[in-house]
């Protein structure tokens, strides 16, 4: 936990297929960061592993990924594009909060819970598409994510929660099934 903390020049990773987590806090504010691509032999990235790393723009998770823990990715403000893999079931609270230049996010049906305030603050994002195996759209999960234009609501969904897409100014197309 907190190994490369804070290390300013830090600009390239490369992470060995004998990782299996990345530890929480490993690379916060390591502001040189401009691009991670995670092995397939990690499936857990914990809390805050990348947070304020606010260079990054592009994640390329490993296809064994299976839980983004909180506030994994927050902070992260130039983040453009991030590959869900098939089989990640698990999006933490806060995880992506504050990612202002993440356009697009399509999550894999496989993903059963996306936390509290996960998408805060994603002012850049256009579409969403949420998995089907999602029940509840949790408290702010959208919150603040003002070019939010289109979202489709998987079927399944039973609760939506206070808040959840509170301040979305652009939406213009919610598809709810019955």
């Amino acid at each position: 936990d907190w190994a490369f903390c804070e290390c300013k020049k830090l600009n390239r990773i490369t992470i060995p297929d004998s990782v299996h987590e990345i530890g929480e806090g490993a690379f916060y504010q390591c502001d040189s960061l401009r691009e991670i691509i995670i092995p397939d032999s990690v499936t857990v990235i914990s809390e805050g592993a990348f947070r304020n790393n606010k260079r990054l723009t592009r994640v390329s998770l490993g296809r064994n990924v299976r839980m983004i823990e909180s506030g994994a990715f927050q902070g992260c403000s130039s983040l453009q594009s991030i590959s869900f893999p098939t089989g990640l079931m698990e999006i933490g609270d806060s995880a992506f909060q504050g990612c202002e230049s993440l356009v697009t996010v399509s999550l894999p049906n496989t993903v059963i819970r996306v936390g509290r305030h996960a998408f805060h603050g994603c002012r850049s994002m256009k579409r969403l598409d949420l998995s089907t195996g999602i029940r509840t759209v949790h408290a702010g999960v959208f919150f603040d994510c003002e070019k939010l234009e289109t979202v489709t609501l998987p079927e399944g969904v039973t609760s939506i929660s206070r808040g959840s897409f509170f301040n979305c100014r652009s939406l213009r197309s919610l598809e709810i099934p019955q």
